[in-house]
């Protein structure tokens, strides 16, 4: 019988450590808000920071044939952003696909991009208050706001600042 190394077992650990995260983070690229059931729901932590301001944000889309968005406020380290207590906005269908299409863009990054703009967001799918996948996109494009066909992250916060219609 062969016996194993401390440093074998050691570099065995990193492996055993990720693989539950990895499984976690399967996530279907077809995944979408519109699909979202009345005990689905979807967390967005948002993060943006750039030359002149920096936000904190948690998102949240409830499932169900009506979608709602409720906004949480600017977080105290939040700065260069107009301070709001956050609020509701509900998503008609067209938001919905706009939405979605923003969701699209998000996965298709293959990479950052050269922009003073950086936006960090982590998705958890959620079920029954439980989550079931984990997202993360890093961009830093400044594409995600050129294509009106979009709904962005920094339109809903605007939104449900009553900053925009």
């Amino acid at each position: 019988m062969r016996r194993w190394s401390r440093v074998r077992v050691l570099s065995l650990l990193p492996l055993v450590a990720i693989l539950p995260a990895s499984l976690f983070a399967q996530v279907p690229a077809s995944r979408r808000v519109a699909d979202l059931a009345s005990d689905e729901s979807l967390r967005i932590r948002y993060f943006s920071t750039g030359c002149y301001h920096l936000q904190e944000r948690l998102i949240v889309i409830a499932g169900g044939r009506d979608k709602s968005v409720a906004v949480s406020p600017a977080s105290r380290e939040s700065v260069g952003m107009p301070r709001d207590a956050g609020g509701n906005v509900r998503l008609d269908g067209f938001d919905v696909r706009r939405f979605d299409r923003l969701l699209a863009f998000y996965r298709a990054i293959d990479r950052p991009r050269g922009c003073v703009i950086k936006e960090d967001i982590i998705l958890t799918w959620m079920k029954r208050g439980e989550p079931v996948a984990i997202e993360r996109f890093a961009d830093q494009s400044c594409a995600a706001s050129e294509n009106p066909g979009r709904l962005t992250l920094r339109e809903l916060v605007l939104r449900a600042g009553n900053q925009l219609r």
